[in-house]
């Protein structure tokens, strides 16, 4: 018997991460879809909504999961976020 492929999508709540997922669920793809915002959950995933990108989080889903697929992200920088960190820090610490 095959093993089930199981994925992890990173800022699932966005344009490019929701039909990613789309695609992936209508495949039959396991999910852990994680993202600061609620979004609408596709078959075979586990959504997570936290505002809080924390490595540990990210670190224990990826153990069991065959790929992770970073799409969290920030296109301007604002007073209220850091667009160095989200953008380079995030991803470094993740991978």
């Amino acid at each position: 018997m095959a093993k089930d492929i199981q994925v992890v999508v990173t800022g699932a709540s966005g344009f490019v991460a929701k039909n990613v997922r789309k695609y992936l669920s209508d495949n039959n793809i396991k999910l852990i879809s994680i993202s600061r915002n609620d979004f609408k959950k596709f078959k075979n995933e586990i959504k997570i909504i936290t505002k809080n990108y924390d490595e540990k989080i990210i670190s224990s889903k990826l153990k069991n999961s065959d790929a992770l697929i970073h799409l969290v992200g920030i296109g301007k920088q604002t007073v209220d976020n850091d667009y160095n960190f989200i953008n380079t820090e995030l991803t470094k610490k993740i991978i």
